[in-house]
Protein backbone atom coordinates (compact mmCIF):
# COMPACT_ATOMS: atom_id res chain seq x y z
CA UNK A 1 0.00 0.00 0.00
CA UNK A 2 1.42 3.36 -0.99
CA UNK A 3 2.24 5.91 1.69
CA UNK A 4 -0.77 8.07 2.52
CA UNK A 5 0.63 11.45 1.44
CA UNK A 6 -2.54 13.51 1.87
CA UNK A 7 -3.20 12.14 5.33
CA UNK A 8 0.35 12.97 6.36
CA UNK A 9 0.12 16.53 5.05
CA UNK A 10 -3.04 17.01 7.10
CA UNK A 11 -1.17 16.11 10.30
CA UNK A 12 2.34 17.45 9.70
CA UNK A 13 2.41 20.34 12.19
CA UNK A 14 4.28 18.62 15.10
CA UNK A 15 7.25 17.01 16.97
CA UNK A 16 8.19 15.63 20.49
CA UNK A 17 10.02 14.07 23.52
CA UNK A 18 8.65 12.27 26.61
CA UNK A 19 8.98 11.42 30.31
CA UNK A 20 6.70 10.47 33.24
CA UNK A 21 6.36 11.48 36.90
CA UNK A 22 4.76 10.07 40.01
CA UNK A 23 1.59 12.16 39.77
CA UNK A 24 -1.85 10.56 39.93
CA UNK A 25 -1.77 8.03 37.11
CA UNK A 26 -5.53 8.12 36.75
CA UNK A 27 -5.67 11.87 36.09
CA UNK A 28 -5.05 14.07 33.08
CA UNK A 29 -2.60 16.95 33.35
CA UNK A 30 -1.21 18.95 30.43
CA UNK A 31 0.95 22.07 30.58
CA UNK A 32 1.60 24.13 27.46
CA UNK A 33 4.45 26.64 27.38
CA UNK A 34 4.04 29.27 24.65
CA UNK A 35 5.76 32.52 25.65
CA UNK A 36 4.97 34.34 22.40
CA UNK A 37 1.26 33.50 22.74
CA UNK A 38 0.74 35.00 26.19
CA UNK A 39 -2.85 36.06 27.00
CA UNK A 40 -4.29 34.15 24.04
CA UNK A 41 -6.95 31.47 24.31
CA UNK A 42 -5.95 27.82 23.89
CA UNK A 43 -8.22 24.81 23.34
CA UNK A 44 -8.07 21.09 23.99
CA UNK A 45 -10.24 19.11 21.58
CA UNK A 46 -11.22 15.50 21.01
CA UNK A 47 -12.31 13.61 17.91
CA UNK A 48 -15.63 11.80 17.71
CA UNK A 49 -17.71 10.71 14.71
CA UNK A 50 -15.43 12.66 12.39
CA UNK A 51 -15.84 15.95 14.28
CA UNK A 52 -13.72 17.91 16.73
CA UNK A 53 -15.31 18.69 20.09
CA UNK A 54 -13.98 21.15 22.62
CA UNK A 55 -13.05 19.41 25.86
CA UNK A 56 -11.58 22.43 27.60
CA UNK A 57 -10.18 25.89 27.03
CA UNK A 58 -8.12 28.34 29.01
CA UNK A 59 -6.07 31.52 28.68
CA UNK A 60 -2.30 31.37 28.33
CA UNK A 61 -0.87 33.32 31.27
CA UNK A 62 1.28 36.41 30.95
CA UNK A 63 4.23 34.11 31.65
CA UNK A 64 3.24 31.98 28.62
CA UNK A 65 1.84 28.95 30.47
CA UNK A 66 -1.49 27.19 30.10
CA UNK A 67 -2.73 24.26 32.17
CA UNK A 68 -5.38 21.65 31.37
CA UNK A 69 -6.30 19.18 34.08
CA UNK A 70 -8.99 16.61 34.72
CA UNK A 71 -9.49 14.33 37.72
CA UNK A 72 -9.83 11.35 35.40
CA UNK A 73 -7.78 10.39 32.37
CA UNK A 74 -9.46 10.96 29.03
CA UNK A 75 -10.30 7.98 26.81
CA UNK A 76 -7.24 6.96 24.88
CA UNK A 77 -7.22 8.28 21.33
CA UNK A 78 -6.21 11.22 19.15
CA UNK A 79 -6.61 14.77 20.45
CA UNK A 80 -5.75 18.28 19.34
CA UNK A 81 -4.25 21.27 21.14
CA UNK A 82 -5.19 24.43 19.28
CA UNK A 83 -3.96 28.00 19.66
CA UNK A 84 -4.52 29.19 16.10
CA UNK A 85 -4.44 27.77 12.57
CA UNK A 86 -0.63 27.94 12.54
CA UNK A 87 -0.16 26.56 16.05
CA UNK A 88 -2.07 23.31 16.45
CA UNK A 89 -0.78 19.99 17.68
CA UNK A 90 -2.13 16.51 17.18
CA UNK A 91 -1.41 14.31 20.20
CA UNK A 92 -1.95 10.60 20.81
CA UNK A 93 -3.12 10.01 24.36
CA UNK A 94 -2.32 6.59 25.75
CA UNK A 95 -2.40 5.51 29.38
CA UNK A 96 0.30 8.08 30.35
CA UNK A 97 -1.62 11.35 30.65
CA UNK A 98 -0.84 12.67 34.10
CA UNK A 99 2.22 14.81 33.38
CA UNK A 100 2.41 16.08 29.80
CA UNK A 101 4.31 19.22 28.79
CA UNK A 102 4.33 20.87 25.37
CA UNK A 103 6.95 23.49 24.57
CA UNK A 104 5.76 25.59 21.65
CA UNK A 105 8.17 27.02 19.11
CA UNK A 106 5.96 29.59 17.38
CA UNK A 107 8.63 30.54 14.80
CA UNK A 108 8.96 26.91 13.64
CA UNK A 109 6.17 24.70 14.89
CA UNK A 110 8.02 21.57 13.80
CA UNK A 111 10.63 22.33 16.44
CA UNK A 112 8.07 22.24 19.24
CA UNK A 113 8.61 19.42 21.74
CA UNK A 114 6.59 17.34 24.16
CA UNK A 115 7.35 15.45 27.36
CA UNK A 116 5.20 12.90 29.15
CA UNK A 117 3.30 11.23 26.30
CA UNK A 118 5.26 8.32 24.88
CA UNK A 119 2.90 7.68 21.95
CA UNK A 120 3.01 11.32 20.90
CA UNK A 121 6.79 11.37 21.26
CA UNK A 122 7.11 8.48 18.80
CA UNK A 123 4.51 10.05 16.54
CA UNK A 124 6.25 13.43 16.34
CA UNK A 125 9.65 11.78 15.81
CA UNK A 126 8.10 9.85 12.95
CA UNK A 127 6.71 13.05 11.41
CA UNK A 128 10.05 14.80 11.79
CA UNK A 129 11.78 11.99 9.91
CA UNK A 130 9.23 12.17 7.07
CA UNK A 131 8.83 15.92 6.83
CA UNK A 132 11.62 16.77 4.36
CA UNK A 133 10.77 13.77 2.20
CA UNK A 134 7.12 14.82 2.05
CA UNK A 135 8.05 18.37 1.11
CA UNK A 136 10.34 17.07 -1.64
CA UNK A 137 7.52 14.83 -2.84
CA UNK A 138 5.16 17.82 -3.01
CA UNK A 139 7.74 19.88 -4.89
CA UNK A 140 8.07 17.12 -7.48
CA UNK A 141 4.31 16.92 -7.84
CA UNK A 142 4.14 20.66 -8.48
CA UNK A 143 6.99 20.41 -10.96
CA UNK A 144 5.18 17.62 -12.77
CA UNK A 145 2.00 19.71 -12.98
CA UNK A 146 3.91 22.61 -14.53
CA UNK A 147 5.81 20.55 -17.10
CA UNK A 148 5.21 20.54 -20.83
CA UNK A 149 3.20 17.36 -21.34
CA UNK A 150 5.06 16.64 -24.57
CA UNK A 151 8.29 16.22 -22.61
CA UNK A 152 7.67 12.51 -22.14
CA UNK A 153 11.20 11.57 -21.06
CA UNK A 154 11.43 14.11 -18.20
CA UNK A 155 7.89 13.31 -17.09
CA UNK A 156 8.80 9.62 -16.87
CA UNK A 157 11.89 10.46 -14.75
CA UNK A 158 9.83 12.46 -12.25
CA UNK A 159 7.16 9.78 -12.10
CA UNK A 160 9.88 7.23 -11.31
CA UNK A 161 11.25 9.48 -8.56
CA UNK A 162 7.77 9.89 -7.09
CA UNK A 163 7.21 6.14 -7.16
CA UNK A 164 10.58 5.52 -5.46
CA UNK A 165 9.70 8.07 -2.76
CA UNK A 166 6.34 6.45 -2.14
CA UNK A 167 7.97 3.05 -1.82
CA UNK A 168 10.62 4.34 0.60
CA UNK A 169 8.05 6.13 2.76
CA UNK A 170 5.80 3.10 2.69
CA UNK A 171 8.64 0.85 3.82
CA UNK A 172 9.64 3.28 6.57
CA UNK A 173 6.07 3.47 7.79
CA UNK A 174 5.72 -0.30 7.96
CA UNK A 175 9.07 -0.53 9.76
CA UNK A 176 7.85 1.98 12.37
CA UNK A 177 4.62 0.05 12.84
CA UNK A 178 6.60 -3.14 13.49
CA UNK A 179 9.24 -1.42 15.64
CA UNK A 180 6.65 0.06 17.98
CA UNK A 181 4.21 -2.84 17.88
CA UNK A 182 1.97 -2.85 20.94
CA UNK A 183 1.85 0.94 21.26
CA UNK A 184 -1.13 3.15 20.48
CA UNK A 185 1.05 4.95 17.93
CA UNK A 186 1.63 1.71 16.02
CA UNK A 187 -2.08 0.82 15.97
CA UNK A 188 -3.04 4.38 15.01
CA UNK A 189 -0.49 4.59 12.18
CA UNK A 190 -1.43 1.17 10.81
CA UNK A 191 -5.06 2.24 10.86
CA UNK A 192 -4.33 5.21 8.56
CA UNK A 193 -3.40 2.79 5.77
CA UNK A 194 -5.82 1.14 3.41
CA UNK A 195 -5.15 -2.54 2.90
CA UNK A 196 -2.85 -3.92 0.22
CA UNK A 197 -4.83 -5.56 -2.58
CA UNK A 198 -3.10 -8.64 -4.03
CA UNK A 199 -2.55 -8.33 -7.79
CA UNK A 200 -4.53 -10.52 -10.15
CA UNK A 201 -3.37 -11.91 -13.49
CA UNK A 202 -2.23 -9.32 -16.02
CA UNK A 203 -4.69 -10.45 -18.67
CA UNK A 204 -7.57 -8.91 -16.69
CA UNK A 205 -9.01 -5.71 -18.12
CA UNK A 206 -9.54 -2.56 -16.03
CA UNK A 207 -13.20 -3.37 -15.40
CA UNK A 208 -12.36 -6.84 -14.10
CA UNK A 209 -9.57 -5.43 -11.93
CA UNK A 210 -11.91 -2.80 -10.50
CA UNK A 211 -14.55 -5.41 -9.72
CA UNK A 212 -11.93 -7.63 -8.06
CA UNK A 213 -10.64 -4.70 -5.98
CA UNK A 214 -14.11 -3.83 -4.74
CA UNK A 215 -14.92 -7.43 -3.80
CA UNK A 216 -11.59 -7.78 -1.98
CA UNK A 217 -12.06 -4.53 -0.10
CA UNK A 218 -15.59 -5.49 0.89
CA UNK A 219 -14.06 -8.36 2.90
CA UNK A 220 -10.72 -6.85 3.96
CA UNK A 221 -11.38 -3.10 4.21
CA UNK A 222 -10.82 -3.03 7.99
CA UNK A 223 -7.92 -5.49 8.17
CA UNK A 224 -5.63 -2.76 9.52
CA UNK A 225 -8.01 -1.75 12.29
CA UNK A 226 -9.10 -3.71 15.35
CA UNK A 227 -12.83 -3.02 15.42
CA UNK A 228 -12.93 -3.91 19.13
CA UNK A 229 -10.38 -1.19 20.01
CA UNK A 230 -12.27 1.83 21.47
CA UNK A 231 -9.39 4.20 20.72
CA UNK A 232 -10.24 4.34 17.01
CA UNK A 233 -13.56 6.03 17.80
CA UNK A 234 -11.47 8.97 19.08
CA UNK A 235 -9.46 9.55 15.88
CA UNK A 236 -9.76 11.95 12.98
CA UNK A 237 -10.18 9.22 10.37
CA UNK A 238 -12.18 6.22 11.60
CA UNK A 239 -15.65 7.65 11.11
CA UNK A 240 -14.83 8.65 7.52
CA UNK A 241 -13.67 5.07 6.87
CA UNK A 242 -17.03 3.75 8.04
CA UNK A 243 -18.82 6.13 5.70
CA UNK A 244 -16.51 5.38 2.77
CA UNK A 245 -16.97 1.65 3.24
CA UNK A 246 -20.75 1.77 3.25
CA UNK A 247 -21.01 4.40 0.49
CA UNK A 248 -18.30 3.31 -1.95
CA UNK A 249 -17.35 -0.31 -1.30
CA UNK A 250 -20.66 -2.05 -0.59
CA UNK A 251 -23.20 -2.50 -3.40
CA UNK A 252 -25.62 0.41 -3.25
CA UNK A 253 -28.82 -1.53 -2.79
CA UNK A 254 -30.74 -1.72 0.48
CA UNK A 255 -30.29 -5.38 1.42
CA UNK A 256 -26.52 -5.36 0.71
CA UNK A 257 -26.06 -2.20 2.77
CA UNK A 258 -28.10 -3.63 5.62
CA UNK A 259 -26.12 -6.88 5.61
CA UNK A 260 -22.76 -5.05 5.51
CA UNK A 261 -23.67 -2.78 8.43
CA UNK A 262 -24.91 -5.75 10.44
CA UNK A 263 -21.64 -7.64 9.87
CA UNK A 264 -19.61 -4.67 11.14
CA UNK A 265 -21.75 -4.46 14.26
CA UNK A 266 -21.30 -8.19 14.80
CA UNK A 267 -17.51 -7.79 14.71
CA UNK A 268 -17.59 -5.33 17.63
CA UNK A 269 -19.54 -7.47 20.08
CA UNK A 270 -16.46 -8.36 22.15
CA UNK A 271 -16.23 -4.74 23.33
CA UNK A 272 -19.30 -3.06 24.77
CA UNK A 273 -18.16 0.47 23.91
CA UNK A 274 -17.34 -0.35 20.28
CA UNK A 275 -20.55 -2.36 19.96
CA UNK A 276 -22.63 0.58 21.15
CA UNK A 277 -20.77 3.05 18.93
CA UNK A 278 -20.94 0.92 15.77
CA UNK A 279 -24.60 0.07 16.24
CA UNK A 280 -25.51 3.69 16.97
CA UNK A 281 -23.43 4.94 14.04
CA UNK A 282 -25.24 2.90 11.41
CA UNK A 283 -28.69 3.20 12.94
CA UNK A 284 -28.36 6.99 13.02
CA UNK A 285 -26.78 7.11 9.56
CA UNK A 286 -29.61 5.16 7.96
CA UNK A 287 -32.33 7.02 9.87
CA UNK A 288 -30.97 10.35 8.64
CA UNK A 289 -30.34 9.21 5.08
CA UNK A 290 -32.47 10.69 2.32
CA UNK A 291 -31.74 7.72 0.06
CA UNK A 292 -34.64 5.45 -0.75
CA UNK A 293 -34.58 2.11 1.02
CA UNK A 294 -32.21 3.08 3.83
CA UNK A 295 -34.80 1.99 6.38
CA UNK A 296 -33.70 -1.55 5.47
CA UNK A 297 -30.40 -0.84 7.23
CA UNK A 298 -31.70 0.38 10.57
CA UNK A 299 -34.60 -2.08 10.53
CA UNK A 300 -32.26 -5.07 10.18
CA UNK A 301 -30.04 -3.66 12.95
CA UNK A 302 -33.13 -3.13 15.07
CA UNK A 303 -34.25 -6.73 14.51
CA UNK A 304 -30.81 -8.23 15.16
CA UNK A 305 -29.45 -6.09 17.97
CA UNK A 306 -32.05 -3.81 19.57
CA UNK A 307 -35.56 -5.26 19.64
CA UNK A 308 -36.34 -6.94 22.99
CA UNK A 309 -32.66 -6.59 24.04
CA UNK A 310 -33.22 -3.95 26.78
CA UNK A 311 -29.95 -2.16 26.02
CA UNK A 312 -29.02 0.12 28.91
CA UNK A 313 -27.91 2.97 26.66
CA UNK A 314 -31.27 3.19 24.83
CA UNK A 315 -33.95 4.75 27.03
CA UNK A 316 -37.68 3.98 26.97
CA UNK A 317 -38.50 7.00 24.84
CA UNK A 318 -35.96 5.98 22.18
CA UNK A 319 -37.19 2.38 22.26
CA UNK A 320 -40.76 3.58 21.76
CA UNK A 321 -39.75 5.81 18.86
CA UNK A 322 -37.83 3.04 17.09
CA UNK A 323 -40.60 0.54 17.70
CA UNK A 324 -43.16 2.92 16.23
CA UNK A 325 -41.04 3.57 13.14
CA UNK A 326 -40.43 -0.15 12.75
CA UNK A 327 -44.15 -0.97 12.97
CA UNK A 328 -44.92 1.55 10.23
CA UNK A 329 -42.31 0.22 7.82
CA UNK A 330 -41.91 -3.49 8.55
CA UNK A 331 -44.47 -4.60 5.93
CA UNK A 332 -43.55 -2.13 3.20
CA UNK A 333 -39.78 -2.02 3.07
CA UNK A 334 -38.06 -2.20 -0.30
CA UNK A 335 -37.32 -5.72 -1.48
CA UNK A 336 -40.22 -7.57 0.16
CA UNK A 337 -43.40 -8.72 -1.53
CA UNK A 338 -46.15 -6.13 -1.23
CA UNK A 339 -49.21 -7.05 0.81
CA UNK A 340 -52.24 -7.84 -1.35
CA UNK A 341 -55.18 -5.48 -0.99
CA UNK A 342 -58.80 -6.37 -1.82
CA UNK A 343 -60.35 -3.12 -3.03
CA UNK A 344 -63.57 -1.82 -4.59
CA UNK A 345 -63.28 -0.79 -8.23
CA UNK A 346 -64.83 2.45 -9.47
CA UNK A 347 -66.96 0.63 -12.07
CA UNK A 348 -68.05 -2.01 -9.53
CA UNK A 349 -66.66 -5.31 -8.36
CA UNK A 350 -63.43 -6.13 -6.55
CA UNK A 351 -59.78 -6.19 -7.47
CA UNK A 352 -56.73 -7.78 -5.84
CA UNK A 353 -53.64 -5.59 -6.24
CA UNK A 354 -51.24 -8.52 -6.38
CA UNK A 355 -53.22 -10.17 -9.18
CA UNK A 356 -52.73 -7.27 -11.57
CA UNK A 357 -50.77 -8.47 -14.59
CA UNK A 358 -48.16 -5.80 -15.30
CA UNK A 359 -44.40 -5.40 -15.58
CA UNK A 360 -44.66 -2.62 -13.01
CA UNK A 361 -47.60 -1.64 -10.84
CA UNK A 362 -47.73 1.80 -9.24
CA UNK A 363 -49.87 1.98 -6.09
CA UNK A 364 -50.89 5.60 -5.56
CA UNK A 365 -52.60 6.27 -2.22
CA UNK A 366 -54.30 9.65 -2.18
CA UNK A 367 -57.06 11.79 -0.76
CA UNK A 368 -59.17 14.06 -2.98
CA UNK A 369 -58.87 16.70 -0.25
CA UNK A 370 -55.06 16.66 -0.43
CA UNK A 371 -53.79 19.59 -2.52
CA UNK A 372 -50.38 18.00 -3.10
CA UNK A 373 -52.11 14.78 -4.22
CA UNK A 374 -53.94 16.75 -6.91
CA UNK A 375 -50.72 18.35 -8.14
CA UNK A 376 -48.90 15.03 -8.20
CA UNK A 377 -51.72 13.25 -10.08
CA UNK A 378 -51.38 15.79 -12.89
CA UNK A 379 -47.64 15.18 -13.07
CA UNK A 380 -48.10 11.41 -12.91
CA UNK A 381 -50.60 11.53 -15.74
CA UNK A 382 -48.45 13.72 -18.00
CA UNK A 383 -44.89 12.64 -17.16
CA UNK A 384 -45.32 9.02 -16.06
CA UNK A 385 -48.45 7.31 -17.29
CA UNK A 386 -48.49 8.76 -20.80
CA UNK A 387 -44.82 7.92 -21.18
CA UNK A 388 -44.75 4.38 -19.78
CA UNK A 389 -48.26 2.94 -20.21
CA UNK A 390 -47.23 1.15 -23.40
CA UNK A 391 -44.11 -0.25 -21.70
CA UNK A 392 -45.96 -2.29 -19.10
CA UNK A 393 -46.87 0.22 -16.38
CA UNK A 394 -50.27 0.22 -14.67
CA UNK A 395 -51.22 2.88 -12.13
CA UNK A 396 -53.60 1.88 -9.36
CA UNK A 397 -55.17 4.96 -7.80
CA UNK A 398 -56.31 4.13 -4.26
CA UNK A 399 -58.66 6.59 -2.61
CA UNK A 400 -58.27 6.51 1.19
CA UNK A 401 -61.27 8.74 2.01
CA UNK A 402 -64.72 7.39 2.87
CA UNK A 403 -66.88 9.71 0.72
CA UNK A 404 -67.63 7.69 -2.44
CA UNK A 405 -69.42 10.49 -4.31
CA UNK A 406 -66.49 12.86 -3.85
CA UNK A 407 -64.13 10.15 -5.05
CA UNK A 408 -66.09 9.45 -8.25
CA UNK A 409 -66.31 13.16 -9.06
CA UNK A 410 -62.59 13.55 -8.38
CA UNK A 411 -61.60 10.71 -10.75
CA UNK A 412 -63.68 12.25 -13.53
CA UNK A 413 -62.36 15.75 -12.86
CA UNK A 414 -58.70 14.59 -12.88
CA UNK A 415 -59.14 12.52 -16.07
CA UNK A 416 -57.89 9.33 -14.39
CA UNK A 417 -60.07 7.11 -16.60
CA UNK A 418 -57.16 4.94 -17.80
CA UNK A 419 -55.98 4.22 -14.28
CA UNK A 420 -57.23 1.32 -12.18
CA UNK A 421 -59.33 3.36 -9.76
CA UNK A 422 -60.03 1.76 -6.39
CA UNK A 423 -61.29 2.64 -2.95
CA UNK A 424 -61.78 1.07 0.45
CA UNK A 425 -64.52 3.23 1.92
CA UNK A 426 -65.24 0.72 4.67
CA UNK A 427 -61.54 0.27 5.46
CA UNK A 428 -61.79 -3.51 5.34
CA UNK A 429 -58.38 -4.02 3.73
CA UNK A 430 -56.57 -2.25 6.61
CA UNK A 431 -54.18 -0.81 4.04
CA UNK A 432 -52.58 1.46 6.65
CA UNK A 433 -51.19 -1.60 8.45
CA UNK A 434 -49.24 -2.71 5.38
CA UNK A 435 -48.40 0.58 3.66
CA UNK A 436 -47.22 3.79 5.26
CA UNK A 437 -49.96 6.24 4.32
CA UNK A 438 -49.37 8.63 7.21
CA UNK A 439 -48.52 11.22 4.54
CA UNK A 440 -50.26 11.52 1.21
CA UNK A 441 -49.69 10.95 -1.55
CA UNK A 442 -47.98 7.65 -0.78
CA UNK A 443 -46.36 5.93 -3.77
CA UNK A 444 -45.22 2.32 -4.02
CA UNK A 445 -43.74 0.85 -7.21
CA UNK A 446 -44.02 -2.95 -7.53
CA UNK A 447 -42.28 -5.19 -10.07
CA UNK A 448 -43.98 -8.05 -11.95
CA UNK A 449 -43.59 -10.30 -8.88
CA UNK A 450 -45.15 -7.58 -6.74
CA UNK A 451 -41.95 -6.86 -4.83
CA UNK A 452 -41.53 -3.25 -3.71
CA UNK A 453 -38.76 -1.64 -5.76
CA UNK A 454 -39.41 2.03 -4.92
CA UNK A 455 -41.43 4.00 -2.39
CA UNK A 456 -42.01 7.53 -1.09
CA UNK A 457 -40.76 8.93 -4.38
CA UNK A 458 -41.88 11.99 -6.35
CA UNK A 459 -42.75 11.97 -10.05
CA UNK A 460 -39.36 13.35 -11.12
CA UNK A 461 -37.38 10.57 -9.46
CA UNK A 462 -40.03 8.01 -10.38
CA UNK A 463 -39.45 8.90 -14.04
CA UNK A 464 -35.74 8.12 -13.62
CA UNK A 465 -36.49 4.77 -11.96
CA UNK A 466 -38.96 3.70 -14.63
CA UNK A 467 -36.65 4.87 -17.42
CA UNK A 468 -34.02 2.55 -15.96
CA UNK A 469 -36.34 -0.43 -15.67
CA UNK A 470 -38.61 -0.04 -18.71
CA UNK A 471 -36.50 1.53 -21.44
Amino acid sequence: MKFNILFFLFLISLIVKAQTTDKDKNAFHLEVYAQTEASKKIYLGSYSEGNIYKLDSTIISSQGKAVFSNKEAYPEGQYIVYINSDLKFQILLGHDQNDIKIFVNSSDVTQSTINGSRDTEIYWDYLRHCEDKILNYSDLLNKLDDMDQTNIEDIAKIQTQLSDMETALDQYQKAQIDLHKGTWFSAWLKGTNSVDIPPISQDKNSSEQSDYNRKYLKIHYFDNIDLTDPRFWHTSYFSSYLDDYISNIVEQEPDSLAHAASLLVEKTKDNDYCYQKMLSHYVNWSLKSKLMGMENVWMLLYENYIKDKNLSWIDNREYASLDSLYTISENCRIGIKAHNLELDKLEGGKISTNNIDAKYTLLYFYSPACKHCVEEITRLQEKIFNQFKNNGLIIVGINIDSNIDNWKSFVHKMNMKDWVNCSDSNFKSKFWMYYDTSFTPAIYLLDKDKKIVAKKIDSSNLEKVLSYYLK
